[in-house]
C-alpha cells in the first residue's frame, strides 16, 4: 500500500503531470494535492473500509472534508457498480456531484479527488501502471 502513496506523491509532484491537469485554469486556480482512497475490489467482502484514505499533497484547509468525502464516494459507487464498468467515470452525475476520478485496477479500486475530473482519473491510471495493479 505504501508504494500506492509513494507513487501518487511521486506523480503529484511531476512538473510536466501538473502542467498538463493545469493547463486550461488559472495560475491562481492550480491544483496540486488531493485525497486518495483505496478498496479492495471485491463488492461481497463484510469488509469495505478503505485500505488507504489519505491526504497526498499539501490540502487546502478549505478542501479538506470535501475531497475527502468525494474520493470515497467515487470509489465506492464504483466498488458498488457492476463489474463490467472500469471508471466512475461512466457512473458520473455531476447534479448529484458524483463525478470521474475512480478506477478498477486489479484487485484495487483507486481513487482521487482534488485536481480536475480528467485529471483525477488520470492521476489513477499513472499510479495502476507504475504500480502494476492493471
Amino acid at each position: 500500500m505504501q508504494e500506492i502513496i509513494n507513487t501518487t506523491s511521486e506523480i503529484l509532484s511531476s512538473q510536466e503531470f501538473l502542467e498538463s491537469v493545469n493547463k486550461n485554469r488559472a495560475p491562481d486556480q492550480h491544483r496540486s494535492s488531493g485525497f486518495l482512497c483505496v478498496l479492495k475490489n471485491n463488492p461481497e467482502s463484510k469488509d469495505q473500509s478503505p485500505l488507504i484514505l489519505q491526504a497526498v499533497g499539501l490540502v487546502p484547509q478549505n478542501k479538506k472534508e470535501r475531497w475527502m468525502n468525494m474520493s470515497q464516494e467515487k470509489a465506492f459507487r464504483l466498488l458498488n457498480s457492476p463489474t463490467h464498468i472500469m471508471t466512475s467515470f461512466e457512473t458520473r452525475n455531476p447534479e448529484k456531484d458524483q463525478t470521474g476520478g475512480a478506477i478498477r485496477a486489479g484487485d484495487y479500486i483507486l481513487s482521487f479527488s482534488g485536481l480536475t475530473e480528467a485529471g483525477d482519473e488520470q492521476l489513477m491510471r499513472l499510479v495502476a501502471e507504475k504500480c502494476k495493479l492493471a
